[in-house]
C-alpha cells in the first residue's frame, strides 16, 4: 500500500541522515553514502533470515555505530541474521554463534569468545610463519 511505501520510505531516509541529499540520483553518491542507503534499505524490512556480506566495510565511525545498534535490534526481532566480515568487532558485539571458514571449509564453529580466540592464535601463527 502506498501509505506502508511512504512509511518505509520516511524510515530509510531518517535512519541514513543523508537529507536532501536523497534527491539526488545515486550515481553521484560516494561510496559511503551508498553504503548507508543500501544498509538502510535492507534493514527496513523485518525477514526470518537476513543475509549481510561485509555490511559496514564501508563509511564513518558514526554510521558504524548506528548499524551495529539496528543490527542488534533486527537480531531481537528477526529470527536470523548471517553476517559475513572481516571484522572481528562486528562479530563480537553482534554475534551469538560464529563460523569461521577458511577456503571454504569449516574450521571451527561455537560461541564467539570460543571462535574467535582460536583464529587469533591462528592469525598470529601465520604471521610469525610469513616473517
Amino acid at each position: 500500500a502506498p501509505s506502508q511505501l511512504d512509511e518505509v520510505g520516511a524510515e530509510v531516509a531518517d535512519f541514513t541522515r543523508l537529507g536532501a541529499t536523497l534527491e539526488l540520483q545515486v550515481r553521484t553518491y560516494s561510496t559511503g553514502m551508498r553504503a548507508r542507503l543500501a544498509f538502510a534499505i535492507a534493514t527496513a524490512a523485518t525477514p526470518e533470515i537476513l543475509l549481510m556480506d561485509e555490511a559496514l566495510a564501508v563509511g564513518d565511525q558514526t554510521f558504524k555505530q548506528w548499524s551495529l545498534e539496528r543490527m542488534r535490534e533486527m537480531r531481537s526481532r528477526t529470527g536470523t541474521i548471517v553476517l559475513a566480515t572481516h571484522s572481528l568487532g562486528e562479530i563480537e558485539q553482534t554475534c551469538d554463534r560464529v563460523l569461521w571458514l577458511e577456503s571454504g571449509r569449516i574450521v571451527e564453529m561455537g560461541t564467539p569468545s570460543d571462535v574467535l580466540g582460536g583464529y587469533r592464535s591462528w592469525v598470529q601463527k601465520q604471521r610469525r610463519n610469513n616473517s
